[in-house]
């Protein structure tokens, strides 16, 4: 009779439970998933190993997510200036990996975020005017990549901008997941090349998917009330939960 490791079976538990809650909040804002299901990997393997099994679900949902909102893309230059120049960010971002310390990295941008939801709190009206986002996107998108390169995180850097635009949740899906799909590529790319994405750890990361393909139309239901307002502050929640997790790294 084979005998079931209860540590295995715990770790699967959590490993499941963390990326089923990745899909929910995924399917609701877009956006947040990694902040969940990474971390939960990282603990129960390794950074490498959580970054690897995320990998093709990220690569994949943002994939169908960017199809399903294209026609809420309203300005092609801003998504596709936003998500080119971020793929040129993360093939760079990869390679400056091993001259940068990433833990005095995480520490700035932490302070960056908290910097903006102070001048949020104080100044609630105001707005990033679309015709300046455009402009700046190519090389908001160019740095979010380096972050995602360098640190395996480029999400505060981009909701940073997004919500700063107030985008409707619809547009902001559309813009995300383009630029998510987009730099995903030469990132699964890369950990082929150093030989970090194994086959066995493929194959966790096709598993990996099922999770969050079933939390992504719960999340969905759940957005489906959520006025501009409820949008915004779960954004804001997101940033500031990323910037204590980035402080206290």
């Amino acid at each position: 009779m084979c005998e079931v490791n209860l540590m295995d079976v715990f770790s699967i538990s959590i490993a499941t439970g963390a990326l089923l809650a990745g899909g929910i909040l995924k399917g609701a804002t877009g956006a947040g998933a990694p902040l969940i299901a990474v971390p939960a990997l990282a603990a129960l393997f390794d950074v490498p190993t959580a970054i690897s099994i995320f990998c093709i679900p990220n690569l994949l949902v943002n994939f169908w997510q960017s199809w399903y909102y294209r026609s809420n893309q309203k300005s092609k230059k801003l998504v596709w200036g936003f998500a080119i120049s971020g793929a040129v960010g993360v093939t760079l971002g990869t390679f400056f990996l091993t001259f940068v310390s990433s833990n005095v990295l995480d520490r700035i941008l932490a302070l960056m975020i908290l910097l903006f939801l102070l001048f949020k709190f104080l100044n609630p009206k105001w707005l990033l005017a679309r015709d300046i986002a455009i402009r700046l996107a190519p090389i908001v998108g160019f740095f979010g990549g380096v972050l995602q390169g360098m640190t395996g995180l480029s999400g505060p850097i981009i909701l940073f901008f997004l919500n700063a635009m107030r985008l409707d949740r619809s547009e902001f899906i559309a813009t995300i997941a383009v630029f998510f799909t987009i730099t995903a590529t030469p990132q699964i790319a890369l950990l082929l090349k150093f030989n970090i994405l194994t086959p066995n750890l493929s194959l966790l990361s096709f598993l990996a998917l099922f999770p969050i393909i079933l939390g992504l139309p719960l999340g969905q239901y759940l957005a489906k009330n959520w006025s501009a307002k409820k949008f915004d502050q779960i954004i804001l929640c997101l940033l500031f939960m990323i910037s204590i997790k980035l402080l206290l790294a």
